[in-house]
């Protein structure tokens, strides 16, 4: 094992803070007019789907980073999984065109 290695088995916090912004990065490439058009607007839709798996981890992560349980950091999870519930729950009675 490399120090790297044994850095991230002790600070998993990063690793999932990394990969938030790994996959935010293709997002703000191609969160402009032009991207759309070129993307086109299904493929640009479905990539952007990719949002809600950074966000909560980018929550966990605020969460992990913070030493103990504090309040703030709960919370902001907290209201990013009630966000996501209430889009999950209100797209259930949509129809797919």
């Amino acid at each position: 094992m490399t120090r790297a290695d044994v850095g991230s088995l002790k600070r998993p916090y990063i690793t999932v803070g990394m990969l938030a912004f790994a996959l935010l990065l293709p997002l703000a490439a191609t969160s402009s007019n032009r991207a759309i058009r070129r993307l086109g607007p299904q493929r640009w839709r479905r990539l952007h789907r990719l949002v809600y798996l950074a966000v909560p981890l980018g929550g966990l992560h605020f969460v992990m980073q913070s030493k103990g349980w504090q309040m703030e950091p709960l919370v902001s999870l907290a209201a990013i999984l009630g966000l996501l519930a209430l889009r999950f729950r209100s797209s259930r009675g949509r129809v797919a065109t």
